[in-house]
């Protein structure tokens, strides 16, 4: 298998090294006036098609998976809504062929690599539903929200997917970073490194803190801050991991107010600013297997890369994992992949967005294809190409019911295969390993929290 040295890869990572691929960076004009109306009609609240497809194999949004069950409490273990499912068929080495056009690229790169790695799929479940605040939300911003001309970020959205109507690939990338996932909610985090031998450790077990204020109910564009994404990280182990803590705080407009990322340095006793815990940095936490701007399959700034929209298409994709997240660890993480025998696959209708750096942009993510979920808005899968134009990644994520807020939360797990090393880190946020607590959601936190203060009183202990 070809081994390419980073560095290299860096340094070659331009316009001309992914030639025809490479664009100028793109300006965005103003387009017509969109209708409201239409996402109670013909799309859903959140900008999906609201009608299935022709031959039934997905079908019609007919409200989500609202069930809550009796007495559950918000961070308990969630059942399998769909868990009596028959799995209706499987795509490995034999039929691969005849799915061709219905997966991700990466799929069959796996399959090409590993005999052991296979794809069950299962009916398909549309269960992706939010509170109706969230819905209003929506379907105002379809005529207050804008987009810089650049496509770096985006004004007058408040409360819901800023474009559920888009017109381009950053709208719907915008749409992926700002996606539903409550007012604040709080988890505790495993990055696990499954070497290329099959050996299993663990790289850093965190309690992460998130708070979302985009989602605060009580807020409204006229009292926004801009900030749509903050969290703290306190890592408890491994041991030359505890006491590391991490602050990010993220605004809709990255170039009037640069992202503030800290970090409180146990040795040094000290908090530090961190701009380099960004872009195609390797993420610290996750075994430096995926980089910072590839958590969750994508988590970066909107200014590196031109984002052209290929369409959208049917193709099968993590869903509706509630199964996963009910085993342990050990179960999970297979080698050299994820065990197949857990993870559940369904044909959904996704938005294609072609990733291509532009000419003074370094990264050593040459060119990335996301597959966006067109119900939770949220990126499901990644197909990563290097500076010489070779398949070098696959990401994906997991889809997973929260049916007490209600929403399927969609961009908090992921895992990222490194082709060229064999090596792949599984970041899930509710491990029955370690705890029984799952994906808690909590009011909104306070700002004030967000200060390096906090950073100095967790080293650990939060």
């Amino acid at each position: 298998m070809k081994t390419i040295n980073r560095r290299s890869m860096l340094l070659g990572t331009t316009a001309a090294a992914i030639g025809a691929g490479a664009r100028l960076k793109p300006a965005f004009a103003q387009t017509a006036a969109k209708d409201p109306s239409l996402l109670t009609t013909t799309l859903t609240p959140f900008g999906a098609t609201r009608a299935g497809n022709a031959d039934g194999s997905i079908p019609a949004w007919t409200g989500g998976y609202t069930t809550v069950p009796a007495g559950y409490v918000t961070g308990a273990p969630r059942p399998d809504p769909f868990a009596s499912d028959a799995k209706l068929y499987s795509i490995d080495a034999s039929n691969i062929a005849q799915y061709a056009g219905k997966l991700p690229q990466g799929v069959a790169e796996m399959i090409k690599l590993y005999p052991t790695y296979r794809v069950d799929v299962y009916p398909t479940h549309r269960s992706h539903a939010m509170p109706q605040y969230v819905y209003d939300n929506i379907a105002q911003n379809v005529t207050r929200a804008q987009l810089s001309a650049d496509g770096t970020a985006v004004s007058g959205a408040y409360g819901g997917v800023p474009f559920p109507m888009p017109d381009n690939g950053a709208e719907v990338m915008w749409n992926h970073l700002t996606a539903f996932q409550g007012e604040s909610l709080k988890a505790l985090n495993s990055n696990y490194v499954v070497a290329s031998s099959g050996q299993k450790y663990l790289a850093s077990l965190a309690t992460v803190t998130s708070d979302f204020p985009f989602y605060h109910k009580d807020g409204s564009p006229q009292n926004f801050s801009g900030i749509y994404k903050q969290f703290v990280v306190d890592t408890l182990a491994p041991p030359y991991q505890a006491g590391l803590a991490l602050m990010s705080i993220q605004q809709l407009d990255a170039k009037a107010n640069p992202p503030k990322t800290m970090q409180y340095l146990p040795g040094q006793r000290r908090v530090r600013e961190a701009p380099d815990l960004a872009y195609d940095h390797p993420n610290i936490l996750a075994g430096g297997i995926g980089n910072f701007d590839e958590d969750f399959v994508y988590d970066g700034r909107m200014d590196q890369y031109n984002f052209n929209l290929v369409g959208k298409k049917e193709i099968v994709v993590p869903y509706n994992n509630n199964g996963c997240f009910l085993a342990s660890y050990d179960t999970q993480l297979a080698a050299h992949h994820y065990n197949p025998d857990v993870l559940r696959w369904e044909l959904h209708r996704v938005w294609v967005v072609e990733m291509t750096l532009l000419p003074d942009a370094r990264n050593v993510d040459a060119k990335r294809v996301m597959y966006v979920d067109e119900d939770t808005w949220v990126a499901l899968a990644c197909d990563v190409y290097d500076a010489s134009g070779a398949y070098w990644k696959f990401i994906h994520g997991f889809v997973f019911n929260c049916f007490e807020l209600p929403t399927n939360l969609a961009n908090a797990t992921s895992v990222v295969y490194d082709l060229h090393k064999g090596d792949y880190s599984y970041n899930v946020g509710c491990d029955p390993s370690v705890t029984s607590l799952q994906f808690k959601f909590l009011d909104p936190l306070s700002q004030s929290y967000f200060s390096s203060q906090t950073l100095v009183s967790l080293q650990g202990g939060n």
